[in-house]
């Protein structure tokens, strides 16, 4: 794959929905969208628990690519995530987008619904107490720097895992998106107000809008890898 997230040819490496996942939302920019067209959804879907994780994740975090849903859902590219991506697709709980290009193709990246969201309320899901609108595409590097950072999270996430499996049930911190991330000064303790340990089980990694809070125990300095060393 290119750095645009484009498949290549003839690498002879067929890259996994982890590095995919990883590079999410380079090269957006530099075209223009092409929205996904539903097909006729013949019968109701009967929504599961996993269907709901990831839309209420998808409504926090405002977009996700296909690679990173399949490494979240499933844990990684399978015909399974791509059917059920589409079916929720064709129902019309969330919309899928990519840039229009001439030759070869991108992934799609996803979005929530209005009638995704309400699918959310009606399961007793509500999150933030707001009224959602789905989030505008006003630039398209707009959703190309939440996608990246959504990359970066999912990239620490993926790489200090310590169970196989769908990284939904894997995370080895509370991911908070720009949503239910948002910091409210008026809300925030005074630094003399919080603990010590308060302070160390609590990590956040700041984007320009989003936090990632952490009980995980640091590791010891001998525990850390360097990132580039599992690319």
């Amino acid at each position: 794959m290119s750095a645009y997230g484009k498949s290549s040819v003839g690498e002879g490496h067929v890259e996994s929905a982890a590095e995919r996942a990883a590079r999410a939302g380079w090269g957006l920019s530099a075209a223009s969208i092409h929205w996904g067209k539903r097909a006729a959804a013949s019968k109701p879907v009967a929504i599961t628990k996993r269907d709901r994780r990831l839309l209420e994740l998808l409504h926090d975090v405002n977009y996700l690519s296909s690679s990173q849903m399949a490494l979240l859902g499933w844990s990684g590219d399978s015909s399974a995530a791509r059917r059920r991506l589409r079916l929720l697709h064709d129902h019309g709980l969330i919309d899928k987008f990519r840039p229009a290009a001439p030759a070869g193709s991108f992934e799609w990246n996803y979005r929530l619904t209005l009638e995704g969201a309400q699918l959310l309320q009606d399961f007793g899901i509500s999150p933030e107490g707001k009224p959602y609108t789905p989030a505008e595409i006003h630039s398209i590097s707009y959703v190309e720097h939440d996608l990246q950072v959504n990359a970066l999270v999912l990239d620490i996430a993926h790489r200090a895992r310590t169970q196989e499996g769908p990284l939904l049930d894997a995370m080895p911190f509370r991911w908070h998106g720009p949503r239910s991330g948002e910091i409210d000064p008026r809300e925030e303790p005074r630094p003399e107000e919080v603990s010590d340990s308060a302070r160390a089980s609590r990590i956040s990694f700041m984007g320009a809008r989003a936090k990632v809070s952490s009980s995980l125990t640091p590791p010891s300095s001998s525990e850390v890898q360097p990132l580039r060393s599992r690319c």
